[in-house]
């Protein structure tokens, strides 16, 4: 026992002897898992004390003998502190007493008021008190549908009696012997009377209930009543992105909801199922009731239709007959909220130069509008530089150590993915640095939002709300680089997370940036989308400018991309152009969120990351909201773009096309079931292979090749060396070596059963890149 849990997980204490030879004990598991005692386990020592009676703390022993004391306490509690739990049990923290009373590893029973305990009866009525006054109820309902909503906002449900005396002792080891003061009878008369009132009273409500009218009594009822939103099948929702889903509607009572049809309806997340079910969230939203057919019966049943989110980094998958969300009958302050936002939404676009409708007033300047935007943003990068937060990067662990420590910091409850859970958070950069989830007594609190957590359910919950992001966003991130390098979290973040919100939702494809860390030397900056490097001077021009958003464009939405494939250059778009471009971005900018850049060791490990880099998926799930935009927008005016190109240029014009080349693999591939690899291929028929140095190149899968697969992406071209011509064998003196273009690539086998051998000299990869003319 004391083996698992430690040397102190008997609390010390002075305790009265009870039937000869019975004492209370208190322990305590500081361990991460449940731990069994079973009869006749040695616990620790007893000896005898000379401390008089009168001195003992019989009930509370971190309190005083003057303020023992076995009289009922009140136990309050409140609603949103309980949630709906397996079995249907109602489960949270109540608190009993005064808040100037320690009432710690006190073992009391807790007895609930009549209102309640016709509602509720107590799975366990005998408790320790945790954390000061804290106490777990777990709550059985006692008819279905009686949950969390039947317990107070706020108040008493019952009340709580230490139990540390020897009547209890006497009826633990003889439950035959009912023993009973003159106090217990009259708190039996007085709980009886007490029932009976309430009984009383609720006959006296049923019968003034029975004279409303029934049609009124259907709407009242109605307006009152919650719905249950219920998935009919499995739903699965890939990271950070959403799914319209339609929901059946029942409810716990077996009423039918066929009256709410057509109706305008609110629903909003079931925070009872969410608790438990935490990877989803559903925004609060005004919808009409429809009728939609069931796949389970292949019956019409009504329904709504939701958006769910998933906010997590991974795939979500929620069960088949889940209540996520609660459907309420929308108020009129609630539809004419839905209608003013969208109204509100409208307006937005007319400020911001949307206008589909085109512009029947002063022509635009496209190029002149970019570029005041691009201003505009540049005044405001250039502003959080000065911060120079590179530089205080590289002495926050000599100031304020962390992971140089010999003992590494842990992430609370095992939870090895979320490595934001490990972050030190300032008001600046210059501050002391603190962390966000803080361990004190056992129990994890989040500093910056001063809330306790108790397990890794709730700190998931609250890691993912609103308000603590939002709290989040006005600290900055104060961490060295390998810090940094583990929390995945550049520099740059902290310049982008102070960004204004207009600016920032415009900068699509951030997770295609990558800050390349160089020692104590300032950082270089990758955009693999475009093959750029630049410094932290330039990447907001880089990323609001059109050629990054058009290459953003078509690698993830096509369908946009097709829309200016024919105008690349904004000198040569209309009016409908620019104003189809912006409608584009800002949809791109709701749907999708501010991405996150990225952080790499070095620039030999740059390849390796971008292959491993997945956001493909991301964009996938978005592809229907924005074909829908692209297809609503009027089709490209050519007319402009043809009319430039008449008038003779005012400056000479480069001219590039590009090339295209096959890439070999130097030396045979062995590639197990499932497994990848990363090779050296040179690529052939390029006369002038020094042209290539240091160039990033775009690779594909070579259409040929049937044995493996080739990550698609950017890859930097090296030189190599081959022997040609001169002996066969040895190093003659004929021998002589030329200069080769080489780059690294990887591949991988789609095969989840058989291994695959690539014989050297294999077409693996189409190797593609701009040249001028």
């Amino acid at each position: 026992m004391l083996a698992i849990l430690g040397p102190n997980c008997l609390v010390k204490k002075i305790s009265p002897v009870f039937s000869d030879s019975y004492v209370f004990v208190s322990m305590v598991n500081e361990s991460e898992g449940q731990v069994s005692i079973s009869p006749d386990t040695v616990l620790g020592i007893c000896q005898v004390s000379n401390v008089q009676a009168n001195e003992v703390s019989t009930h509370y022993i971190l309190e005083p003998p003057d303020r023992q004391s076995d009289d009922e306490i009140p136990v309050n509690v409140k609603r949103a502190d309980f949630s709906r739990y397996d079995q249907n049990h109602v489960c949270g923290f109540a608190e009993i007493g005064s808040a100037d009373t320690r009432y710690n590893y006190s073992l009391v029973k807790i007895t609930l008021s009549p209102e309640y305990r016709s509602k509720f009866t107590l799975n366990k009525s005998e408790m320790t008190v945790q954390v000061k006054r804290n106490v777990w109820l777990e709550l059985v309902p006692k008819f279905t549908g009686g949950y969390v909503k039947l317990l107070p906002p706020k108040g008493i449900i019952g009340y709580a009696r230490p139990v540390t005396h020897q009547e209890y002792v006497s009826e633990l080891l003889n439950p035959s012997s009912q023993v009973y003061d003159e106090d217990d009878s009259s708190a039996r008369a007085r709980l009886k009377d007490e029932a009976d009132h309430y009984e009383s009273m609720m006959n006296k409500l049923n019968s003034i209930t029975a004279t409303i009218p029934e049609d009124d009594k259907v709407k009242t009822n109605l307006m009152d009543k919650d719905f249950r939103g219920v998935t009919n099948e499995v739903v699965t929702i890939l990271a950070e992105s959403e799914r319209t889903v339609n929901l059946f509607l029942t409810s716990e009572d077996g009423e039918e909801a066929k009256s709410l049809l057509k109706l305008k309806v609110q629903v909003t997340t079931n925070d009872e199922f969410q608790y438990y079910n935490n990877c989803y969230t559903i925004e609060s939203q005004v919808t009409t009731v429809i009728k939609s057919r069931c796949q389970l019966d292949n019956s019409y049943k009504p329904a709504v239709k939701v958006i769910i989110r998933n906010i997590r980094q991974d795939v979500a998958q929620i069960p088949a007959h889940s209540p996520v969300a609660i459907v309420k009958i929308a108020t009129a302050d609630q539809q004419q909220t839905s209608a003013v936002g969208k109204t509100q939404k409208s307006s937005s676009q007319k400020l911001s130069g949307v206008n589909l409708g085109g512009n029947h007033g002063k022509k635009l300047d496209p190029v002149k509008l970019l570029e005041k935007f691009c201003k505009r943003a540049r005044k405001q990068w250039d502003r959080l530089l000065a911060e120079r937060t590179f530089e205080k990067s590289l002495r926050v662990e000599e100031r304020y150590p962390y992971f140089s420590l010999p003992v590494k910091p842990k992430i609370p409850f095992g939870m090895t993915k979320m490595t934001e859970l490990l972050m030190r958070v300032g008001i600046n950069q210059d501050a002391k640095p603190m962390r966000v989830i803080e361990k004190q007594d056992r129990l994890h609190t989040c500093t910056i939002c001063d809330i306790l957590i108790m397990d890794r359910y709730a700190l998931q919950d609250h890691v993912y709300s609103e308000n603590h992001k939002r709290k989040l966003k006005n600290h900055q991130v104060i961490a060295g680089l390998q810090e940094r390098l583990y929390l995945g979290r550049p520099v740059i973040q902290e310049y982008l997370d102070h960004l204004d919100d207009e600016l920032l939702n415009r900068m699509l494809g951030l997770d295609s940036i990558y800050e390349v860390l160089n020692g104590a030397n300032k950082p270089v900056y990758h955009c693999a989308l475009c093959g750029k490097d630049f410094t932290d001077v330039h990447l907001p021009s880089h990323v609001l400018s059109t050629g990054h958003v058009l290459n953003f464009l078509k690698k993830n939405f096509p369908s946009a991309w097709a829309r200016f494939s024919t105008l690349e250059k904004p000198a040569n778009w209309s009016d409908q152009d620019y104003e189809a471009y912006e409608s584009i971005v800002v949809k791109i900018g709701e749907i999708c969120g501010v991405r996150k850049a990225n952080i790499v060791e070095s620039y030999d490990k740059l390849e390796e990351i971008i292959d491993r880099h997945t956001s493909g998926q991301f964009y996938m799930s978005k592809h229907e909201a924005v074909d829908q935009l692209v297809r609503s927008l009027p089709s490209p005016d050519l007319s402009s773009s043809t009319a430039s190109t008449n008038q003779p240029p005012s400056r000479t014009l480069v001219q590039r096309r590009t090339m295209a080349r096959i890439a070999v693999n130097l030396q045979d591939i062995i590639l197990p079931p499932g497994g990848q690899e990363r090779v050296e291929c040179k690529i052939v028929n390029v006369s002038q292979p020094r042209s290539l140095l240091e160039k990033f190149v775009y690779v594909t899968s070579c259409p040929k090749l049937s044995l493996c697969a080739v990550n698609q992406g950017f890859s930097r071209v090296y030189l190599g060396s081959s022997a040609a011509g001169g002996s066969v064998e040895g190093d003659g003196p004929g021998l002589q070596h030329e200069q080769q273009a080489c780059l690294t690539l990887g591949v991988h086998n789609s095969s989840p059963d058989m291994p695959v051998t690539v014989p050297a000299g294999t077409d693996l990869a189409l190797v593609k890149w701009k040249k001028s003319q």
